[in-house]
């Protein structure tokens, strides 16, 4: 009997612990429609690419001449003729690249 309720107890106290346990959902950063003022824009030379959600993301978008925070806070780091550069922008706040287009890699949008 004592075995039994040892083994009951010990059962009960693993699946409590399993169930405190839970993994965190990822961040992650995606493109997206540009259906909505509010999504992260970069502008280039052949399109206009949309971006939501909070994460990080690797790209590789070459001739951009602007990009656009909308409602987000979002960091951007780009090749300017071979030299690395970053730009962190508030909501609503936009960069221009206007002497001459880079090649932005990678987006953060917190």
């Amino acid at each position: 009997m004592r075995k039994a309720l040892v083994s009951a107890l010990s059962a009960s106290v693993i699946s409590l612990g399993l169930i405190g346990v839970t993994a965190t959902p990822a961040l992650a950063a995606n493109a997206v429609a540009c259906n909505q003022d509010g999504f992260m824009r970069i502008y280039n030379s052949d399109a206009v690419h949309c971006f939501a959600n909070a994460g990080y993301l690797d790209v590789y978008i070459t001739n951009v001449n602007f990009v656009f925070a909308g409602n987000n806070r979002v960091m951007v780091r780009y090749n300017d003729r071979g030299g690395w550069g970053s730009v962190t922008l508030d909501r609503w706040e936009s960069q221009g690249f206007w002497d001459h287009s880079v090649t932005v890699e990678d987006i953060t949008i917190y």
